[in-house]
């Protein structure tokens, strides 16, 4: 009941989110799913799902993201893009995001060109599970 339920709730927020948005469909996104225990985290690692920004021409990745806890308590979650291998300059940077609510978007600003990951770290007070876009 748990996945019908994350799948539906999965489906609508992407429809509030992308809906009639051109801005949106002329965009790369990529779709992740996770399930962590409280302090887990993931990061997702080369040959399995990167983030590729190359030839990035605003510089800026939007995450929506979605994520809830078996009991309805507050979400902590933390996003990071962590640099594989800058293509430009070498002062690539890990950037960090908070969402304290169930669902939303994060910025991140002026991304240099390079290959990224996402690490997504369960700060909550009990197991999270969701899903988040990534938008750039």
């Amino acid at each position: 009941m748990k996945k019908i339920l994350g799948a539906a709730m999965s489906f609508i927020f992407v429809f509030m989110l992308i809906g009639g948005n051109d801005v949106f469909a002329k965009e790369t996104s990529e779709n992740f799913s996770f399930s962590l225990e409280q302090g887990g985290s993931f990061k997702w690692m080369p040959g399995m799902n990167d983030l590729y920004l190359f030839d990035h021409p605003v510089n800026d990745v939007t995450i929506g993201a979605m994520q809830y806890t078996r009991d309805g308590s507050e979400v902590k979650v933390m996003y990071e893009l962590i640099p594989l291998s800058p293509l430009g300059k070498s002062s690539a940077r890990t950037l960090t995001g908070m969402y304290t609510k169930e669902q939303g978007k994060l910025y991140f600003n002026n991304i240099q060109r390079g290959i990224y990951v996402m690490k997504v770290t369960n700060l909550s007070q009990g197991p999270v599970s969701g899903n988040f876009y990534a938008f750039y």
